[in-house]
């Protein structure tokens, strides 16, 4: 039977840090090396890209023998949970919550991991920049949303969640601002910014879309090559001369929102590419990333994600599929911050790898289904903690 959460006392077998400001960036990649060298796990630390889209390729031949943790072979009991069970890297960041806590560790099966950090390549936007033999390398990190194991962003008390998010600002705050000098730097492409690296934020939940765990949590990698998203949300700003959030906050009429919390919106996007996918918006496009963010601001996101994942979960179930979802964080230059929330809600096809999207719904009829789900009461805004109650 699957444990319900992961207590104190396992926490302490495998904690190395309390908080993620006590060590630096540099002791962690000694920490990263010194735990995951000889596991077996580790990436090939190729990366290369697609010269059509800029799309980065990285391989990792081992991620195909990671066990598949909640998925027995027919016949055989449900195995505990890795998480409930500590059966995890150590810990680097803990927070407490109502019930539980929220905490950060080492991603076991790295996709990128520290080495060769002095035969980079200097500007990570150059057209040349990923072709075959190029190396990655950076750290991959895990979020546990909460130790709690039926627990997620979903049904989370507002502060809590509001923690949660506090923790994964401070992260990306640390990576961002301690890569300085150890990975390309970002000014190239960044207007100025003082930081290094890129950071990404993603959440894959259900096994469809690449959630081989189900306990709650989010990946954030800090990686030497600039994703194509980043990518185009740059290409969108130097082209059209705002960012894509403004751009979005401008064009999605009344019809197409969900929730306005004040400093962000969860809207449907006009050109949504699979029913009920939704984005998340922030009112100040000037910011970049989420430890930009005032307490308030974060609460929005905080909430955004409750009722975005919590949404999701309602219409996929209504529609009789796997509750299976991606959400992607769009951070940087050229984002203004937005977040999408992207259900499992229809296949993907041969016009869709064509670049030819064909989706089995509208914009504004999906918006007003999820309307009527969320005034059902699925959903519902909190008010902003007091900004004095966490410290930033």
């Amino acid at each position: 039977m699957t444990n319900l959460e992961l207590s104190a006392d396992l926490l302490g077998s495998i904690l190395e840090t309390s908080r993620l400001e006590d060590l630096s960036l540099e002791a962690w990649e000694v920490s990263f090396v010194e735990e995951l060298s000889g596991h077996g796990y580790l990436p090939d630390g190729m990366l290369t890209a697609d010269p059509r889209t800029g799309d980065r390729i990285v391989f990792n031949a081992a991620r195909a023998r990671r066990p598949l943790d909640n998925r027995p072979v027919a016949g055989q009991a449900t195995p505990p949970c890795i998480v409930c069970t500590a059966q995890l890297t150590r810990v680097l960041d803990v927070a407490d919550l109502s019930a539980g806590f929220t905490f950060i560790n080492k991603n076991l099966y790295p996709v990128v991991y520290p080495r060769g950090l002095d035969a980079m390549p200097t500007d990570p936007t150059a057209e040349s920049w990923g072709r075959p033999g190029t190396e990655s390398y950076g750290l991959h990190l895990l979020q546990w949303t909460s130790s709690h194991h039926e627990t997620d962003w979903h049904n989370m008390p507002a502060f809590d969640r509001f923690i949660a998010m506090h923790r994964l600002a401070a992260l990306e705050r640390k990576l961002l601002e301690e890569s300085v000098g150890r990975y390309p730097s970002a000014q190239t492409w960044g207007g100025g910014d003082q930081h290094a690296g890129f950071v990404q934020i993603i959440k894959n939940s259900g096994a469809p879309v690449g959630g081989s765990v189900y306990h709650g949590h989010q990946q954030i990698i800090l990686t030497n090559a600039m994703p194509r998203k980043s990518r185009d949300d740059h290409r969108f700003e130097q082209k059209h001369g705002t960012k894509f959030s403004h751009h979005l906050w401008q064009e999605s009429g009344p019809e197409l929102l969900l929730v306005d919390y004040g400093s962000a919106r969860l809207v449907v996007p006009y050109f949504m590419r699979r029913p009920y996918d939704m984005i998340l918006l922030m009112r100040d496009s000037s910011k970049r990333y989420l430890h930009q963010l005032d307490a308030s601001e974060l609460q929005a996101i905080a909430d955004g994600m409750h009722d975005g994942i919590a949404l999701m979960r309602q219409a996929l179930t209504s529609i009789g599929r796997h509750v299976a979802y991606n959400v992607v964080f769009h951070v940087g230059p050229g984002a203004g911050i937005y977040i999408e929330f992207l259900p499992y809600s229809q296949e993907v096809g041969g016009f869709e790898q064509a670049g030819f999207w064909s989706c089995q719904s509208s914009p504004i009829r999906a918006a007003e289904q999820l309307q009527r789900w969320r005034m059902d009461g699925i959903t519902s805004p909190s008010l902003a903690p007091n900004p004095q109650d966490v410290s930033k």
